[in-house]
């Protein structure tokens, strides 16, 4: 078995220090520094050849800034794949629950599901399915057709940066993982939106089931609740549809969820991937919960690039939520291509093709990490030899939770914008004040440092 050795790279803190971007973001706040040419190296999760970094708390919400430096090939395997004669031919639906989607951002050209049976914008439910005019999909946290709140820039930035990750097809800004891919369709569906990302189980409930009753093969959900609910688990145990779920991420660094569960990803069920938050150095983020016996597979979730509804079209986003999307469009990659698998057979091909890292095993199950290439080209297992001390940034205690409660629970998207935001509800104003200034002092404090040296 071919054995990948990682090596890290130091860099001069001091020269990093005169390159400084300032983010800070509601939630814990954290500093970023990319280099002078980050353009041409923001998609370190299509090709990582060991040239991106960035700053970050380290450990968790509250630790130091430290940098974090990628290691050449830690990254989804997919640009061999560019390369292959490889035919996609069975039609597979990805439908994207999770907040709205802005459909016309021109890199969803040709993209975007459509209801064959509806006729558009004509005030009639064509084919008598209960929705009127859902030619694209439907909203159920305002009960529409309407997918993008165009008057927000913020509100539908999660499922569109989702989205775009999963079949955006810019070749000067981002090609989604099956972006350019004909066969391959997403499916909007809006189940959490406002402010804050709210939303709740009936509606989450109601979009799983319209995803299967109109075709959908494969449910992308970047959304999580700390409660047991069984109304979730019995639509999601009957559905004929496979569900990427994440982790989700800790309040202010990952828990285990052998002992801290949360939902879906806690469920057990077997038609369930449950994805962690890669970073470009072969760890998982600090912020990632983690289980190696409920985590099935790690991604590339951590200062990742894509589609957005921002001015600029485009932003980055870090979480769990965005390692989601990774995997279900790859599933969906392998499922187009080959056409004689179940959705199970799918869901194991893309698995036991994983790349594996060591010291990732005590956190994700057998230390798994997607390989794209490896999955449509059924060559994959192979071991990387990471010379991380330790792949996981936590020593996270136990935050227990009550998994026995049935009531309704705000279902949130477990996701960050640019530089580490939690769930806004998670984060109070005292909360954000200390976490910012421990951003602050730790800013100095690597700075004088360097200064000295």
């Amino acid at each position: 078995m071919k054995r990948l050795h990682f090596k890290k790279k130091a860099r001069s803190a001091l020269a990093i220090g005169l390159l400084p971007v300032l983010l800070l973001s509601l939630g814990f706040a954290s500093l970023t520094v990319y280099a002078a040419d980050e353009p041409v190296k923001k998609d370190w999760a299509f090709f990582n050849d060991g040239s991106f970094y960035y700053e970050d708390n380290i450990g968790s919400a509250f630790g130091e800034i430290g940098f974090v430096t990628s290691i050449a090939g830690v990254d989804i395997n997919i640009l061999p794949l560019r390369s292959e004669p490889i035919t996609y031919e069975r039609t597979v639906t990805v439908a994207v629950l999770d907040t709205g989607v802005k459909i016309d951002h021109p890199d969803f050209a040709q993209a975007i599901w459509t209801n064959e049976d509806e006729i558009p914008d004509d005030g009639i439910d064509n084919d008598e399915n209960g929705f009127v005019d859902d030619v694209h999909g439907w909203n159920f946290y305002n009960d529409n057709n309407v997918l993008y709140n165009a008057r927000s820039y913020s509100e539908d930035a999660h499922g569109t940066h989702c989205a775009g990750l999963m079949c955006a097809n810019n070749p000067n800004e981002i090609v989604g993982v099956a972006g350019g891919v004909s066969s391959v369709r997403i499916m909007p569906i809006k189940v959490v939106g406002g402010n804050n990302g709210g939303g709740t189980i009936a509606d989450f409930i109601k979009g799983i089931q319209y995803a299967e009753a109109n075709g959908a093969d494969i449910c992308s959900m970047s959304l999580g609740v700390k409660k047991y609910n069984r109304e979730l688990y019995d639509a999601m145990a009957n559905a004929n549809m496979l569900f990427v779920v994440p982790a989700c991420n800790g309040e202010s660094k990952g828990v285990n969820l052998d002992e801290s569960y949360r939902f879906p990803a806690c469920f057990g069920l077997d038609n369930v991937v449950v994805v962690g938050n890669l970073q470009c150095d072969g760890t998982l983020h600090y912020s990632s919960n983690y289980s190696a016996n409920l985590v099935d597979i790690a991604a590339p979730g951590t200062q990742i690039y894509s589609t957005s509804t921002s001015k600029s079209g485009y932003e980055y986003m870090t979480g769990t939520s965005m390692a989601v999307p990774f995997v279900a469009a790859s599933l969906a990659l392998v499922h187009s291509c080959l056409t004689d698998n179940t959705l199970m057979q799918t869901k194991n091909t893309v698995l036991t093709n994983a790349k594996q890292i060591e010291t990732l095993e005590p956190y994700v199950k057998n230390g798994a990490v997607l390989d794209v290439f490896a999955a449509v080209t059924q060559t994959g297992g192979t071991h990387a030899d990471s010379q991380q001390a330790d792949s996981h940034q936590t020593d996270s205690q136990d935050d227990p939770q009550d998994h026995t409660q049935d009531n309704l629970q705000e279902a949130a998207p477990q996701d960050s914008n640019n530089a580490g935001e939690t769930e806004p509800a998670k984060t109070g104003p005292f909360q954000f004040l200390l976490q910012w200034l421990n951003s602050i002092l730790a800013r100095i404090r690597a700075l004088f440092t360097s200064l000295i040296a």
